[in-house]
């Protein structure tokens, strides 16, 4: 059947009280003015076949149950919908925020990584330098050790040979005296 526009002028009461009919029913304007023509034309018919009136409550009360339960569906259906929907954009949210956190601790560990890499550097130097410091000390004991059996062997000779230098000395004062003692009888 083909649909055509129906324009009709209410007051505006009428047009909240229409209105506010249509959202509670659930349906669009068309739909409820289709069922509202439905039951006059019920009403009617009741009207001019009183003996067929239980008969039509009767069909009406079965047609308004499964209404009923089409719209109870419908809504549990748009309800269920609306809570998935609800915790879709919830797990998202947390989504964004476990990512801006990744995202904050990546760049965090760059950081710490870019650090460690900076004291890894500074710690081979530090360790070459005391590698080196290291090696300057034990050449440092090396020439201490040389230094003292050098010493040793100084004081040894020394003591060996100071006998001999004080009767050097001594022969060389004996030498001298006798020196000065000819030169002094020769004036």
């Amino acid at each position: 059947m083909a649909e055509k526009q129906l324009n009709i002028r209410l007051s505006d009461e009428a047009k909240a009280k229409f209105d506010e009919a249509v959202k509670s029913s659930g349906l669009t304007q068309a739909e409820f003015l289709s069922q509202m023509l439905v039951l006059a034309e019920s009403q009617d018919v009741k009207a001019l076949v009183p003996e067929v009136a239980t008969d039509i409550d009767s069909v009406e009360a079965h047609l308004n149950s499964i209404r009923d339960a089409y719209i109870a569906s419908v809504k549990r259906y748009t309800n269920a919908y609306d809570i998935a929907a609800d915790k879709v954009r919830s797990q998202l949210e947390a989504l964004g925020t476990l990512t801006s956190e990744n995202q904050r601790l990546t760049a965090e560990n760059k950081e710490v990584s870019i650090r460690l890499a900076e004291r890894d550097a500074e710690l081979s130097r530090i360790k070459e330098e005391f590698a080196k410091i290291k090696a300057a000390a034990n050449d440092a004991e090396k020439l201490k050790e040389e230094l003292l059996e050098t010493k040793e062997q100084l004081l040894e000779l020394r003591e060996k040979h100071q006998g001999d230098l004080e009767a050097m000395r001594q022969a060389h004062q004996s030498e001298l005296i006798e020196a000065l003692v000819k030169a002094m009888k020769e004036k």
